[in-house]
């Protein structure tokens, strides 16, 4: 049995709605480990494990949940994707996600971001990156413009299709 691209991305989707913290998933010499919390380590990277001679292909999973929820303090507010998605104005151009993974707007930690409010960008200026499987992909404005929202948070999982950006077009 092996994984494909599509089932890996669909692991993680579901992952991403269940209560679990950590996921871990073994289908023969292949191991996916998934952590979810803040920065870049929270998705581990699938790699070949060494088997010992004469054991099975048999697949091995485990799920750790999560502790229950501390009650949130009313000092601390944490937007929701779905707040984040403002509605978009005639003549504006929304940049979306290719595909569902980690949104980085920096190339590494403590590097300044690709873009920020206001910026102009070209059709293929790198406005940021997704992560999947420790793959990380550009995301390119496709548009010639100025940066006019930046509509999802570093280091969050965004899915495809998701809104990351709005341009205005010049």
């Amino acid at each position: 049995m092996e994984l494909t691209q599509d089932d890996v991305i669909h692991i993680l989707k579901m992952i991403d709605e269940a209560p679990v913290g950590r996921f871990s998933l073994q289908v023969g010499d292949l191991k996916l480990e998934v952590a979810k919390g803040d920065g870049p380590a929270a998705l581990s990277a699938i790699q070949p494990l060494s088997q010992p001679a004469g054991q099975s292909a048999a697949v091995a999973a485990t799920v750790e949940k999560l502790p229950a929820p501390a009650a949130a303090t009313p000092s601390v507010a944490v937007p929701a994707a779905t707040d984040l998605a403002a509605p978009v104005a005639a003549g504006v151009v929304v940049i979306k996600a290719p595909i569902l993974g980690i949104f980085y707007r920096c190339a590494q930690p403590g590097a300044p971001a690709y873009v920020e409010h206001g910026s102009m960008v070209e059709e293929d200026t790198t406005v940021a990156l997704i992560e999947v499987m420790k793959l990380f992909n550009p995301v390119k404005a496709g548009v010639r413009g100025r940066i006019l929202r930046i509509s999802a948070e570093n280091g969050v999982l965004v899915e495809h299709g998701q809104e990351l950006f709005q341009v205005a077009p010049v």
